[in-house]
């Protein structure tokens, strides 16, 4: 048998669906010769068709596409003013999820990507445009925050807008946000943060809506009884009063002076705690000599 009716008898086999072994076998031949010629192409295994598996080989590579389109928008800030389209299409979501994922945002994109050759991070941020949601105007990349909720990961506001949006909130939403810090204080340090905005109104009007130890009624803060400091207590309707932010600055993280107001304040709390004002008393004193670390709180 010659070499071409050796070559033909083997792809004969092979389109039958025999192994290499099996062909080289049937032929009194090696399997490194049926090897080789696969290698140089005098072979070839044919594989059936099957589209979903087509389909599957696709998909695992869009990730090409979706950096070509980030890189298509960084090439064009090179060579001049690129403007971010509000007006988004399927593909360019797809793309924008892919950024936040990977990079976590088109300014982590530009910096780890294109901060070669003089075209840094700024200068790119510089040549993209990207239309503001609450002010309409077209600013420059550098002029938003990176946001992982929105396209690209870039905030939709302009920074000016946000704060100004951030501004009138706390203003309308001092309560709510007061107390909203106050309970972020005691659960970063692993303290009780239960208060609510009811019940904070709640003490607020057992003190008539005043300081709890001078009875002013102006600049009324929260404060904890037991300092957040000495790893007790916590942000809780068992340990907050009200206190002007005169005495509240004043107490800091010690106790109250001894008074008359204290007094009261303690039988206040007690009532509270479910103990009797010397029993509270006695447990603020503890707390006061038994101080725990951040890293001790359980």
């Amino acid at each position: 048998m010659d070499r071409k009716e050796f070559i033909e008898a083997a792809q004969e086999l092979l389109d039958a669906g025999h192994s290499q072994t099996k062909v080289a076998n049937l032929l009194d031949s090696y399997r490194r010769k049926i090897y080789r010629l696969l290698k140089r192409g005098e072979l070839e295994i044919y594989e059936a068709f099957d589209e979903d598996v087509v389909e599957k080989d696709v998909v695992g590579f869009e990730w090409l596409l979706h950096e070509d389109a980030l890189d298509s928008i960084a090439r064009e800030a090179i060579r001049g003013k690129v403007v971010l389209s509000s007006a988004r299409t399927k593909e360019d979501e797809e793309v924008s999820t892919y950024c936040k994922e990977k990079y976590g945002s088109l300014f982590k994109y530009l910096e780890k990507r294109h901060s070669f050759n003089g075209y840094g991070h700024d200068v790119l941020c510089e040549n993209i445009y990207k239309t503001c949601s609450l002010c309409n105007e077209t600013l420059t990349l550098d002029q938003f925050s990176p946001n992982k909720l929105c396209y690209l990961g870039v905030s939709s506001s302009c920074r000016g807008c946000l704060s100004k949006k951030t501004a009138e909130y706390y203003s309308t939403n001092y309560e709510r946000m007061q107390i909203h810090r106050q309970k972020r204080r005691a659960w970063l340090m692993s303290l009780p943060s239960t208060l609510t905005e009811d019940e904070w109104d709640q003490i607020k009007s057992d003190f008539n809506h005043r300081c709890a130890l001078c009875c002013s009624g102006t600049n009324i803060s929260l404060d904890h009884y037991i300092p957040l400091s000495w790893g007790w207590g916590g942000t809780t309707k068992n340990n907050s009063i009200p206190l002007c932010r005169s005495c509240n600055s004043r107490k800091r993280n010690s106790q109250l002076p001894d008074s008359p107001r204290k007094t009261i304040i303690e039988r206040y709390l007690a009532k509270k705690n479910d103990m009797t004002a010397q029993e509270f008393r006695q447990y603020v004193n503890w707390c006061e000599s038994n101080k725990r670390p951040v890293e001790e709180v359980v």
